[in-house]
């Protein structure tokens, strides 16, 4: 039996071809679109609390000439301030927070609580304006001082291990501020002072005060009014959460001078 003829086989028309190429694009188009992950988002630890500070303060000066008119007066200062503050932080889906490299993630609630201490030994002076202003003093301090911040991050609606982290600032402390005298009893005073390490350092400390003065004994005053405490401390480790903490509201103190 003679063989059959071989045929050619038939083209593809490219009219038929261009649809499927087309519909072959889309498809890669529409997978190479698929919408990624979202990225988790690092969040800050805020702290801004309402509270109350206490404050002591011991100062050594020569008294009879801080109230002298025109009289410059130097001494000696030791400080101690305290402020607790609390608050709530809501983590959404991928949010976290880290700490000391440890982290908490969401979804859940947080609840962080920081305990701030401040504290300084500086020279102090007392300048005491003459004339007419003489019932106007201006005081400055300038020492060294320390502020440590204990912070404690926890989840409100998991059983997860809290965060727990402790930070230190040690510096140069630089303050000044007005007192008016209405009596030799009373007066009207308010102070700032800042700490830093060094004009590089991420670390930033402040502290200011607005309140009255009563000295109801030759070496005791009694101070109160409101205060307002601000640490920004450097992060512990790489990656970290920035950690702000502020304080604000009454404050009660005790002023010892000698």
């Amino acid at each position: 039996m003679m063989p059959k003829p071989s045929t050619p086989e038939t083209a593809i028309s490219p009219v038929v071809l261009a649809p499927a190429v087309l519909i072959a694009a889309c498809v890669l188009s529409a997978c190479s679109h698929v919408p990624a992950p979202p990225s988790p988002v690092r969040l800050p630890v805020d702290i801004k609390d309402d509270t109350t500070i206490g404050s002591a303060r011991l100062t050594w000066h020569d008294a009879p000439e801080t109230t002298r008119a025109g009289s410059f007066t130097p001494g000696l200062e030791i400080e101690y301030d305290r402020g607790i503050g609390r608050t709530n932080q809501h983590l959404g889906t991928n949010e976290f927070i880290q700490i000391d490299n440890k982290t908490l993630s969401g979804t859940q609630e947080v609840r962080h609580h920081g305990e701030v201490r401040y504290g300084h030994l500086a020279f102090n002076g007392i300048w005491r304006f003459p004339g007419r202003a003489s019932k106007l003093e201006l005081e400055w301090v300038a020492g060294l001082g320390q502020a440590q911040l204990g912070l404690r991050s926890e989840s409100r609606t998991l059983a997860v291990e809290p965060l727990v982290a402790k930070y230190s600032l040690g510096g140069v402390v630089l303050g000044a501020g007005p007192r008016w005298n209405f009596t030799d009893t009373l007066a009207f005073e308010a102070r700032f002072q800042a700490l830093a390490s060094s004009p590089s350092s991420d670390d930033r400390f402040w502290y200011r005060e607005i309140g009255v003065r009563y000295r109801p004994l030759k070496n005791v005053a009694i101070r109160m009014g409101y205060s307002d405490m601000d640490y920004r401390p450097a992060n512990l480790s790489e990656g970290d959460s920035p950690v702000h903490v502020r304080m604000y509201g009454p404050f009660l103190g005790l002023d010892f001078p000698f």
